[in-house]
């Protein structure tokens, strides 16, 4: 998608050419697009009185992939709005000054949060909580600007159980995932879901009747052929993006939400082994 597309103009450009039932969809859409990102497609299709699959086609009519897309593309345009004469949603320049240069990159990390949020499919999130509360072991994988990634969501688990573990480079985690059985699982950040590496340790680990679960971009890749869930990081990365950090952030993000709900269902355990590491971090019992 062009980073000039606005959904908001598109859907006004577009009304003389809409059905009935579409401008019933655009009207609502644009009323209250704030309340239309929370909204689910069904949930849409309810409060405009149209089907689901009129929703569906409202969507394709804007050159969308779907109500999905829609939903990431009216986050970013009720973000753009926000932001003073459109300057910090641009790609970052070398003409950009420290303080234009700095909006940019604020903008680039509110929109990743934004996106991430607005693409979340929460029952998909709720069946990797059971997962992973199910899972005897639990293995973050990431491969080159991923490996940090899934190292941090090592980190930040690893101070309320120990069934959670990350190898730092492919052959290791390969070799993690050739010994698994049914009762660990992976996890794997990718963006494109392309990576042969990763792809592998997907396949190894299903081949040992490990549950796989991917964090990606697209809903469509070799690696989601491999996994029982996937949870989408709605996060673009531009070619003259200098920094891979607001898709890092979207995908940290993630793993933010799984670890807080982690937390709230098994709130003693959460909190007594906490208190224990962090007497060991601060070298007091």
């Amino acid at each position: 998608m062009n980073y000039a597309y606005d959904v908001l103009t598109q859907i006004s450009n577009l009304i003389p050419q809409f059905s009935q039932a579409e401008e019933k969809i655009a009207a609502f859409v644009c009323t209250d697009p704030s309340r239309v990102v929370k909204l689910s497609i069904s949930d849409l299709a309810d409060e405009c009185g149209v089907s689901v699959s009129t929703v569906s086609r409202f969507c394709r009519r804007l050159s969308l992939d779907g109500y999905q897309d829609f939903r990431f593309e009216l986050v970013r345009s009720l973000t753009n709005a926000t932001v003073s004469n459109n300057s910090t949603t641009k790609d970052i320049s070398l003409e950009d000054e420290v303080p234009v240069m700095i909006s940019k990159m604020g903008s680039l990390y509110t929109q990743a949060i934004s996106k991430t949020i607005s693409g979340i499919d929460t029952a998909a999130f709720s069946r990797v909580c059971d997962m992973i509360d199910a899972a005897t072991d639990v293995h973050f994988v990431g491969t080159g600007n991923m490996l940090p990634v899934a190292l941090s969501a090592k980190l930040q688990f690893m101070d309320v159980s120990t069934k959670f573990h990350c190898n730092l480079d492919a052959a290791s985690q390969a070799l993690s995932a050739a010994l698994m059985d049914e009762n660990s699982l992976v996890i794997i950040f990718s963006y494109s879901g392309e990576n042969i590496a990763s792809t592998e340790i997907a396949r190894f680990a299903k081949a040992s009747k490990a549950k796989v679960v991917s964090i990606t971009r697209y809903s469509q890749s070799e690696l989601v052929d491999y996994s029982d869930e996937i949870l989408l990081c709605s996060v673009s990365r531009s070619a003259h993006q200098y920094s891979s950090l607001p898709l890092c952030a979207g995908l940290q993000f993630i793993t933010d939400l799984l670890y807080t709900e982690y937390c709230r269902r098994h709130p003693e355990a959460a909190t007594a082994n906490k208190r224990k590491t962090f007497g060991v971090v601060v070298g007091k019992k």
